[in-house]
């Protein structure tokens, strides 16, 4: 993310990291919740992607880092995610016979 990014300072990236280091990494895979705080993430999503990743020729596209940085930033007083919201990934891949 430091490499590919000029989202946030150097600073801010290293107290983004240590103030999240033990929280859960979030993915894309569900995003819902009230629409005025929803358009505001995409708006944030969009504008990080229309401004700073459209140039990567890499494949890291920070797309990941990006995404974490604003929910926890910006939106982690909102954030609700695990039970009931959704389950563990694959959790139930051994018992399934499809």
């Amino acid at each position: 993310m430091q490499a590919h990014s000029t989202l946030c300072s150097t600073d801010n990236l290293n107290k983004f990291k240590l103030d999240f280091q033990h929280v859960t990494l979030l993915s894309y895979g569900i995003v819902s919740g009230d629409i005025s705080i929803i358009k505001k993430f995409l708006d944030k999503i969009c504008y990080i992607h229309i401004n700073y990743y459209k140039d990567i020729k890499t494949a890291y596209t920070g797309d990941m880092g990006g995404f974490n940085y604003i929910v926890r930033i910006e939106f982690n007083n909102q954030l609700q995610h695990g039970f009931p919201c959704n389950t563990v990934f694959k959790v139930f891949t051994k018992e399934r016979i499809d």
